[in-house]
């Protein structure tokens, strides 16, 4: 059975890469990226699972990947949508409304791999062919 593919994106490196890190280690596919840009250029190599995305990463931020994600959903006309899971510590000029516009997933930061990980199986569970 092919592994979960998550994609973890925050502009904080360490943050980004432990998580990366503890996903490897439990049996998911992981890949990280550090910005929206660089998370977009990750799925168009080889598309995700699952997006877990820092709302605040620079221009291309993880609200802008969001976008990006929904119109290559709706491009497919399935309406299968990509799960995605905004973290942040600092909505920034958004709004939870806007967010949950795009997902339902909110994590705040600071949080612990364990919140994290039962976010993830729920998505699991309810995303399950």
């Amino acid at each position: 059975m092919k592994a979960t593919r998550i994609l973890v994106v925050d502009d904080d490196f360490a943050l980004a890469n432990v998580i990366k890190t503890q996903l490897i280690r439990i049996g998911f596919g992981a890949i990280s990226a550090y910005s929206g840009d660089g998370g977009m250029g990750e799925i168009e190599k080889d598309p995700v699972d699952i997006i877990i995305t820092d709302i605040n990463c620079g221009k291309m931020d993880g609200v802008w990947l969001a976008r990006k994600i929904r119109e290559i959903d709706n491009r497919r006309g399935t309406g299968a949508l990509t799960p995605i899971v905004f973290m942040s510590g600092d909505l920034g000029s958004y709004t939870i409304e806007e967010l949950e516009k795009l997902s339902p997933y909110l994590i705040g930061k600071p949080f612990t791999f364990p919140a994290l990980m039962a976010l993830i199986h729920e998505i699991m569970r309810t995303n399950s062919p």
